[in-house]
């Protein structure tokens, strides 16, 4: 089979030898279908099929150039799409980063208020029990100024 490239060059995609034979076996189909016709018509055939092959070979190279420019975008994309998830793998490295300080500082802002607490309880605690002591002490103090007072008054 013959191929006629964008640059008009010839190309066989079979072996010679195949390819002379399988056109022999073409041209005597031609002929023996168009017994009839006259020379001026085959010579039209001729030109028709190279009219074809010319079309074949403008078909066969914008598909190629078609196909490069596929590629070439395709590739843009990829480039792109790395790009992007270069980007995002970037950005949830520092999002993880980020929230593990977060909660280390959480941590210890949480321990630092449960400290906190327990210091308070421990004061309130405390406050509490000195209030205790304290009204226990008054009491007794003023027990003991009534005894006083009781036994001022006995002795006068």
């Amino acid at each position: 089979m013959y191929v006629k490239t964008a640059y008009n060059q010839t190309n066989l995609t079979e072996d010679q030898s195949n390819s002379s034979s399988d056109h022999l076996s073409q041209t005597t189909s031609c002929l023996s279908r168009n017994e009839n016709l006259n020379s001026t018509t085959m010579d039209n055939s001729f030109i028709y099929d190279d009219d074809t092959y010319n079309r074949l070979a403008s078909l066969r190279d914008e598909l190629e150039a078609n196909l490069e420019c596929m590629q070439i975008t395709h590739e843009h994309e990829i480039k792109i799409l790395r790009e992007k998830l270069s980007r995002e793998k970037k950005l949830q490295q520092e999002a993880e980063e980020s929230y593990k300080e977060a909660e280390e500082d959480w941590r210890k802002v949480n321990d630092e208020n449960i400290r906190l607490r327990a210091s308070l309880i421990k004061n309130v605690i405390q406050t509490f029990n000195i209030r205790k002591d304290f009204a226990r002490r008054t009491k007794e103090q003023l027990q003991k100024c009534e005894d006083l007072k009781s036994k001022i008054n006995q002795t006068t």
